[in-house]
Formats: structure tokens, C-alpha cells, sequence
């Protein structure tokens, strides 16, 4: 659920911009940053600067508010509702990690998280969702972190892409925003 939530808030409204609408379009800003902070030329450093788009945290918060909805209507019970907001915790605390390791060198990595690379099926894959990873980067695709949700939705993309795409449609890159400015003022 978390995975799947996460890739309509990221597509769509990270993204796409359904609510760019919104002041100085502030959903999208910091999303935007972190893509120029990590274009595909420079995508890994030592340690991963943080974006600080807390946006997805948002998504987190919609996602409770749904389900806590559904207890109302008696769709799934209090304890479902519990595990569901757990896992979901759980599940996005996990996917935060991997994003920014995605962004930290291959050696780095493999130092910090020896006892998991010793797994060949782990690395393996990855190795795919990193590189499944860097394209997002240049192409709009591969909206996942840890399961490739894309799959589902066509947008998986496994090749690299001939050209690039324009990643933020209609987004002015004046609103840009840093972790040092504020999301909604200029």
C-alpha cells in the first residue's frame, strides 16, 4: 500500500503537478531540487544530501486518513487498520533508507551494509532498482523505490532511454526550493 501510494503522490503530483495550482506550487518544489541536485551526470556522491521533501510524509498522512475512513464504513476492522498504518510506518522508513542509498557510491555502500551484499539475490536486485532508479532521473518512469509498482502501470522502463523527457511539466524553475528556503514562500 505504501509503495503504491507513493507512486501516484510521486507521479502525479511530484511530478505531473495536478496541484501546481497550488501557492508558488509548493507540493513539487523540493521534489524538483532534488532531481537538479542529482542529475544523471553527477547521481552518486560519498553521503546523500537530503532533499528534505517532506511532501511524501503528506502522502503517508492521506494514505492513514483513507484507511481510517474505511474503519468508519466498516470496510476492514481497527486491527487492520492498525497493521496497515504499522506496516505502512515501517514500509516508508525502509523506502526513505534505499532512496537515499541509491544516491551513495556503489564502495560506500557496500562498507555500510557488508552483511547484505553478501547475498548474491540482494545485490542483484539492487543493483536493477538502483539502475531502474538513476533512469527516473532522466526519464518519466520507474516511480517506484522497492517493489516496481511501474510494472502495473507501464511505466516500468529497464533500458536506457535515448532521450530525455521533460520530468516536471509546466514547473517554473524559479520556485525551486532548497531544505534553506521555505516551501510556500519566495
Amino acid at each position: 500500500m505504501a509503495e503504491f501510494s507513493g507512486y501516484f503522490w510521486h507521479r502525479f503530483i511530484s511530478h505531473v503537478g495536478i496541484f501546481s495550482w497550488l501557492p508558488n506550487d509548493f507540493l513539487r518544489r523540493r521534489h524538483f531540487h532534488h532531481h537538479e541536485e542529482y542529475p544523471l551526470h553527477k547521481i552518486r556522491d560519498i553521503s546523500y544530501v537530503t532533499s528534505c521533501d517532506i511532501t511524501f510524509i503528506i502522502a503517508g498522512f492521506l494514505t492513514c486518513l483513507i484507511a481510517f475512513g474505511l474503519v468508519l464504513l466498516k470496510a476492514i476492522t481497527l486491527l487492520s487498520f492498525l497493521l496497515i498504518i504499522a506496516g505502512g510506518i515501517l514500509f516508508g522508513i525502509a523506502i526513505g533508507i534505499v532512496h537515499d542509498s541509491y544516491h551513495i557510491k556503489y564502495l560506500e555502500l557496500t562498507k555500510r551494509w557488508r552483511w547484505l551484499f553478501k547475498f548474491q539475490w540482494f545485490r542483484k536486485y539492487y543493483v536493477w532498482a538502483r539502475r531502474c532508479h538513476d533512469m527516473h532521473h532522466v526519464v518519466n518512469a520507474n516511480y517506484f523505490v522497492i517493489i516496481p509498482v511501474d510494472w502495473f502501470f507501464r511505466t516500468l522502463v529497464t533500458k536506457k532511454p535515448e532521450a530525455h523527457d521533460e520530468l516536471f511539466p509546466r514547473f517554473d524553475p524559479a520556485l525551486i526550493s532548497s531544505c534553506k528556503k521555505p516551501m510556500i514562500r519566495r
